[in-house]
């Protein structure tokens, strides 16, 4: 239960893969939780399930995305029945909604280059429809041990993309 009490561990998937960088959703709206992990070949995958049901129902592919590096910030927008994601894909900074209706998912990648940018953590302000993220990047290719931080802010569909650089320090932020 919430308090902590009477916890059980009961299995939940039974994948031939590498499970790695979980994320849970909860739908009040629909009473559904939704269940994200990557694969070890970087494919994003999903479950659903009631809160009173024990098991997850099916775990399939999240169809139109792969080859993710990282799956650190997603967000419910139940006014628009979507998931919103911000996650690494090319050591690249990219946002996907997933429509909580249709299942269609739509990715944008929003940096290029050569500099790396890495594991970034949003904040979503639905009022606005506005994200908010925040990650490191190399100042130089190839270095990994150069990063400055940068805050981007972009719509929830993934249009107006805006970034600034937060720092300028000779050390690794």
């Amino acid at each position: 239960d919430l308090k902590g009490n009477n916890w059980q561990e009961v299995q939940q998937t039974k994948s031939s893969e590498s499970i790695e960088r979980v994320s849970l959703i909860y739908s009040p709206k629909n009473d559904l939780l939704y269940y994200f992990y990557r694969t070890a070949s970087k494919s994003l995958m999903m479950a659903t399930k009631k809160s009173s049901e024990k098991l997850w129902g099916d775990v399939k592919p999240v169809a139109g995305v792969n080859k993710i590096d990282d799956l650190s910030s997603l967000t419910l927008d139940s006014a628009r029945n979507r998931i919103i994601f911000a996650y690494t894909k090319g050591l690249q900074i990219a946002t996907a909604t997933l429509d909580l209706t249709s299942f269609e998912f739509k990715e944008k990648i929003h940096t290029g280059g050569n500099l790396n940018s890495y594991i970034p953590n949003m904040k979503y302000d639905a009022d606005s429809d506005t994200a908010y993220i925040v990650f490191p990047r190399g100042n130089t290719p190839g270095m990994k041990e150069d990063k400055q931080l940068w805050l981007a802010k972009v719509r929830g569909d993934g249009s107006n993309y805006t970034e600034v650089k937060l720092t300028n320090t000779n050390y690794e932020n």
